[in-house]
């Protein structure tokens, strides 16, 4: 007998499910906020895009937007269509860490590989924790695997599963680490 997988919900249903447990949520004041442009394609890439869809709903190869916050050392990131109540509850530590990764010790090039191979193994997981440290020991260059970290999330590789990140909050290691969630991965 052949097992059938159920389907696998697509980015249009993490958001209606997402705004459907948001519904109760109001908007917050806070610091100010920038929007960043997707990374432009690499070249000899296809520029793909889901016609009569925002970007939002943009094929899982490609980034999306973030809108990205910073208030001393800590920081969020969030694709459209992502809440920032949701935001807060992620950086909060109120949303279950499923995996978690830590890169102390590690070059920036082993961080790379590291966080590929971390988010490939996650599976179903959504909710990772990546530990990176503050860089105190970074010397004058200032905290290399946390920027490296954040940079490879909004502009890398892992851009186009990423739906939110934000510091961590301090039982989880404060600036010193990273909690993203993740789209679903897609089918195929």
């Amino acid at each position: 007998m052949i097992k059938k997988e159920p389907p696998v919900p697509s980015l249009r249903d993490d958001l209606r499910a997402f705004e459907q447990a948001m519904s109760d949520a109001r908007k917050l004041k806070g610091p100010q906020r920038v929007r960043l442009a997707p990374a432009p394609p690499s070249p000899g890439a296809p520029h793909k895009r889901v016609a009569g869809h925002p970007p939002s709903a943009q094929a899982a190869s490609e980034p999306l937007p973030f809108t990205i916050e910073q208030d001393g050392e800590a920081w969020t990131a969030r694709a459209n269509g992502i809440d920032r109540a949701f935001l807060k509850k992620l950086a909060a530590g109120k949303v279950a860490v499923e995996a978690n990764l830590d890169l102390h010790g590690q070059s920036r090039k082993e961080t790379l590989r590291a966080l590929d191979r971390f988010v490939s193994a996650a599976g179903n997981a959504r909710a990772l924790l990546i530990v990176h440290g503050r860089g105190l020991h970074s010397g004058d260059e200032g905290p290399a695997l946390r920027d490296t970290v954040r940079d490879f999330l909004i502009r890398g590789a892992l851009a186009p599963r990423l739906l939110a990140a934000a510091a961590a909050p301090p039982s989880l290691g404060g600036a010193g680490a990273t909690v993203i969630w993740l789209r679903r991965p897609s089918a195929g």
